[in-house]
């Protein structure tokens, strides 16, 4: 059953959300096309470098991604509220630094100046843009509207790339952000295509690994050119690391024993529109005006 956005996503609260959004065709996202034997993992960079591009500028902030071979996961923090609080100058200049006009494949500075002006002119034109760098689906858009684009340009084909809608669920607490953040950087690991965690290659543990500076200081999300975000957790990055070793997927020499903290991140794999405890999701559910939402609580 496929559910009404508003049912997912809160556009009035500030929330952690996990997204996952899948290729539909056979041909592979990225990866190493098994029947054709071509190879497509230049386009991981492509999904990364998108990605983090555009949280720039859309209200939301990116605390865990990994990009597999016909899909990526993101968690984000999502703040539907922040553009309320952006001038129009801000607004116009982070609409058009998300979709630049271009020219001879390059971004055509003339044409960018003179849409600034005519947007500044524009009040209902500037609101507009304010409602979607706000939105969760804009931003979603965003992303994959052009990756498709330049994959069916590569492809020399057409229709659709993605399948059908993004895939959302809400993050309540922060024990089900933690666990739904390792579930997220573990992927390729689960997948058998890496054993360490400097192996997990186009993931946020990768990118934060490059960064040993940041141990001790609070998990935060990515900003731009790769500091630190303005939202934090309560750990650090160092017991963050240290959580994901305790998962035990990383020892392939012994079975991981079913620890609480295992359970939780591998309570990620079922398909629920909200993650966090009983509480929390009574809260949620009354919040959305719902009798329930069909959903376990992160195990304890």
């Amino acid at each position: 059953m496929t559910y009404p956005r508003a049912h997912l996503v809160d556009a009035e609260t500030p929330c952690f959300y996990h997204l996952i959004s899948r290729c539909v065709r056979r041909a592979w996202l990225c990866g190493v096309d098994s029947l054709t034997g071509q190879s497509f993992e230049h386009r991981r960079q492509w999904v990364e470098d998108k990605m983090l591009e555009l949280a720039q500028f859309y209200s939301v902030e990116i605390f865990a991604y990994t990009v597999m071979s016909n899909h990526y996961h993101l968690v984000i923090f999502y703040d539907p509220l922040a553009p309320d609080s952006w001038s129009d100058e801000e607004v116009a200049e982070r609409w058009l630094d998300a979709h630049p006009p271009h020219r001879n494949g390059q971004v055509d500075e003339a044409a960018k100046a003179a849409q600034m002006q005519a947007l500044l002119d524009n009040p209902d034109q500037v609101q507009t843009y304010r409602e979607r760098l706000g939105s969760l689906s804009w931003y979603m858009r965003s992303l994959n509207h052009p990756l498709a684009c330049r994959a069916n340009r590569e492809d020399d084909c057409t229709g659709h790339f993605w399948e059908g809608r993004f895939k959302s669920a809400v993050l309540l607490d922060e024990p089900s952000v933690l666990a739904c953040m390792a579930y997220v950087d573990l992927n390729p690991v689960r997948a058998k295509i890496a054993e360490r965690l400097e192996a997990c290659q186009h993931t946020s543990i990768k990118r934060r690994l490059e960064k040993a500076s940041d141990e001790d200081q609070a998990l935060s999300s990515f900003g731009a050119d790769n500091e630190p975000g303005t939202q934090t957790l309560s750990i650090t990055f160092a017991q963050y690391r240290s959580l994901l070793i305790d998962t035990g997927l990383l020892d392939r020499s012994v079975r991981p024993q079913r620890t609480l903290w295992l359970k939780q991140v591998l309570s990620m794999r079922l398909t629920q529109r909200a993650y966090g405890s009983k509480e929390r999701l009574e809260k949620w559910a009354d919040r959305l005006n719902q009798r329930w939402i069909k959903a376990a609580p992160l195990p304890s």
